[in-house]
């Protein structure tokens, strides 16, 4: 499985955040919580504070092939956040 947050470009500063896939309903995901050194994950990108409770995610299919980022309570939630229905990825300056 590829690295879920691998280093980025941080010449002209920290990007904002991470692209996201659109994940497979169907296909079995797993997910695990990204821990943040001051909002930054440790790739270098800047996902900011987390609301209480709320961690940052990365949920992933296919052996890490499709990766998407999510605010969750829990791996579960996570997974149910990003493989639902109506779950669109967001462009990496708007996470």
């Amino acid at each position: 499985m590829k690295t879920l947050t691998p280093p980025v470009d941080c010449s002209r500063g920290a990007p904002m955040g991470r692209l996201s896939d659109k994940l497979d309903s169907a296909l079995p995901a797993k997910a695990r919580r990204i821990p943040l050194s001051d909002g930054y994950d440790r790739g270098g990108a800047y996902w900011g504070n987390r609301m209480p409770g709320q961690s940052l995610y990365a949920v992933w299919q296919q052996a890490g092939r499709l990766v998407a980022f999510v605010d969750a309570t829990s791996e579960s939630d996570a997974i149910m956040s990003v493989t639902s229905f109506d779950w669109e990825p967001c462009p990496a300056r708007c996470n």
